[in-house]
């Protein structure tokens, strides 16, 4: 999770940059690759033929990029406290 949450900390400060400079297809870009992304994942996450713990893993990272997707500025902060909650429930199982 922490590569996942690195990519899109240093994807929100491009799509920030972007924003904040009316560079509106850099914008785009960084949202269609974090939606691609997202799709992936969430395939993974429900097909039966991928290892259970691999398809948790894939769910809740389908969930970050939601959460990146619906407010980039506010995904750092978040994605901090939402791995401080993983570590203390599943004992650093992500």
């Amino acid at each position: 999770m922490a590569e996942l949450e690195a990519s899109l900390i240093e994807m929100e400060k491009v799509y920030t940059q972007a924003i904040a400079c009316g560079d509106r297809d850099t914008a785009k870009h960084c949202r269609r690759v974090v939606i691609e992304a997202r799709r992936r994942a969430r395939f993974a996450s429900g097909n039966q033929k991928v290892v259970e713990e691999k398809r948790r893993l894939k769910a809740e990272m389908s969930e970050w990029m939601l959460v990146w997707l619906e407010n980039p500025p506010v995904f750092p902060a978040w994605a901090k406290l939402r791995l401080k909650t993983l570590l203390s429930e599943n004992s650093g199982a992500y």
